[in-house]
């Protein structure tokens, strides 16, 4: 521990889970005796099955990312998301990034994100495999996701 609270000029991220703290079996005991460990930012996988649309915008944007901000007040990275699963269509991924990317870039707290498109062919991919060419998700998250100011 004397190792992170010596580091200057660098951001140092609490441990990844590979979901979020409230989904992790692990974070929140880690949080509880880690008092003393300075950390800057919070980082998130956020992959819940078959959900998608507006509605898993509001459940991660208000669930996971504002509850997870509220209980821990260090910044948030969110370094994988994405919709998933047998009933999530390309519309669905559409309209959850349409309703996602506004309410991330509004949070003051979120510092990065990045949508994690895994699977050739799914409707949830960015890109073409073949091709190299963004879909039509692809082209919602261009263009409204990570704004440089």
């Amino acid at each position: 521990m004397k190792f992170i609270n010596t580091l200057k000029n660098i951001q140092l991220s609490a441990p990844m889970t590979s979901t979020w703290p409230d989904a992790s079996y692990w974070f929140k005991d880690w949080a509880k005796i880690a008092v003393d460990v300075k950390t800057d930012f919070i980082v998130l996988h956020i992959y819940p099955d078959n959900f998608g649309g507006a509605a898993m915008a509001e459940w991660l944007c208000k669930d996971v990312v504002d509850k997870t901000y509220n209980d821990y007040h260090k910044s948030i990275w969110i370094n994988e998301f994405s919709t998933t699963g047998d009933i999530i269509t390309e519309q669905s991924t559409i309209e959850f990034y349409e309703a996602v990317l506004p309410m991330l870039n509004e949070r003051e707290y979120v510092v990065r994100y990045s949508p994690f498109a895994f699977g050739e062919g799914k409707p949830w991919s960015l890109w073409d495999y073949e091709t190299g060419e963004l879909t039509n998700v692809g082209k919602v998250y261009a263009d409204l996701g990570n704004p440089i100011e």
